[in-house]
């Protein structure tokens, strides 16, 4: 049950933050938000590597000392539902504040808010290793490293790659875009 959770939470409080930005800035006539392609890498990619970086966890230490788990109780409690809520409404208007914050470049503000959602799902994927204990007392999860780092390095290769850049229209971002990702990631 707890891994069905970490995983429910994760997938729906990502879905959440990409469905919002994208509806969000539709509603807000920015035509279109992210790409099909943008789309495309992140269920394809991005939630294949961590759903099965979700599979490889180990089980929770203190999962034998807790209390059976009601048998009418619901999946994802009044708790969770809040968390996803917060993860996810935060991250889309996060992404839509980047992109409201780029003067110029359509392409490249829409870029920089795709980045800003991907690399959030990264921390997100940490963040909800476990539900019940702090991520830094949990031991390595190898697999789920691997794949962060895998998914940030090509997130941060593809416009510099002439084919991926053109159809994902791609921009590298500066300095300070790069300082603007992690701090919405990690909020």
């Amino acid at each position: 049950v707890d891994n069905i959770q970490k995983g429910l939470v994760f997938l729906i409080s990502t879905h959440l933050a990409f469905l919002g930005f994208v509806l969000i800035a539709t509603i807000a006539g920015y035509g279109q938000p992210l790409l099909p392609i943008q789309i495309l890498w992140m269920e394809l990619f991005i939630d294949t590597s961590t759903s099965i970086a979700f599979e490889r966890e180990q089980g929770e230490p203190d999962v034998m000392d807790r209390p059976p788990r009601a048998a009418g109780a619901p999946l994802l409690s009044s708790g969770l539902l809040a968390r996803i809520a917060l993860a996810g409404g935060f991250s889309a208007f996060a992404a839509l504040w980047l992109v409201q914050s780029q003067p110029g470049d359509a392409d490249h503000a829409r870029w920089l808010a795709f980045t800003a959602l991907v690399c959030g799902q990264v921390v997100r994927a940490y963040a909800n290793r476990s539900l019940h204990i702090p991520v830094f007392r949990l031991g390595p999860n190898r697999v789920l490293l691997v794949g962060a780092l895998g998914v940030v390095l090509i997130q941060f290769a593809i416009p510099f790659i002439p084919p991926l850049a053109d159809a994902f229209r791609a921009s590298p971002l500066d300095l300070v875009e790069w300082l603007l990702v992690p701090a919405v990631a990690f909020v």
